[in-house]
């Protein structure tokens, strides 16, 4: 039996791009923040539900946005948007948010 011809995607050279990894980072936060909860439905859940906000929160990385004005983009997402109340604790956003900010950092000068 000869081996699998498909080739691994952890081995691509696209996928190993910082500015590929820092969106690929974006879109795994945003489904940890998931405020309307469809990530706990197991795998019966769309892996783009949060996908249109990646962009927008993109942009305020790359602009050097605080903290508190990305936290506030996504606190009017979950509002505006999606209807939501805003969150009661905030310190699971604030997480997220803080992770992606040094994570910006870091590979910020590897593009």
């Amino acid at each position: 039996m000869s081996a699998d011809p498909t080739p691994n995607p952890n081995d691509s050279d696209f996928l190993k791009r910082p500015n590929v990894q820092r969106h690929l980072r974006v879109s795994e936060a945003l489904r940890r923040w998931d405020p309307i909860g469809v990530y706990g439905l197991g795998e019966d859940c769309p892996e783009d539900e949060y996908a249109s906000y990646e962009l927008p929160v993109i942009g305020r990385l790359n602009a050097g946005h605080s903290r508190e004005r990305i936290v506030q983009y996504l606190i009017d997402v979950q509002t505006q948007y999606m209807g939501l109340d805003a969150p009661r604790d905030l310190s699971k956003l604030e997480q997220i948010v803080d992770e992606l900010i040094e994570f910006w950092k870091q590979t910020r000068s590897q593009s």
